[in-house]
């Protein structure tokens, strides 16, 4: 957690954990291989205790965040944002994760954010 890139994801993921609404926040990067297509990725999962949250406008809200705080996400070839939703009341849970991933160029044109 000393190095650099780890320091710069947990302020990212201390700074989405404080977002109203938000249970829990998970961020991480790395790669997928399919062949010989490699393929980067930086991912923001999120975890909202409102079962009716619109999941694309909390994706949008949370992609913009990740956009404008993080510069390691221009290098990578996806942003995915994962939320989920539901409830857990311990004798029943029921919960739902709809995965949102585009370029970061693409999200950028989006929602209108700059690059770093």
């Amino acid at each position: 957690m000393q190095k650099p890139e780890f320091a710069e994801i947990l302020d990212l993921q201390q700074a989405l954990q404080q977002e109203p609404g938000v249970h829990a926040v998970g961020v991480q990067y790395g790669w997928t291989r399919s062949g010989d297509n490699t393929t980067q990725w930086f991912a923001v999962s999120v975890n909202v205790s409102d079962p009716q949250v619109d999941l694309e406008e909390t994706a949008n809200h949370f992609a913009k965040l990740a956009l404008t705080r993080e510069d390691q996400i221009d290098q990578k070839d996806l942003l995915v944002v994962n939320v989920s939703r539901g409830y857990d009341i311990g004798i029943a849970a029921n919960r739902f994760t709809q995965r949102f991933a585009y370029p970061p160029a693409r999200w950028r044109t989006k929602l209108g954010v700059e690059r770093l």
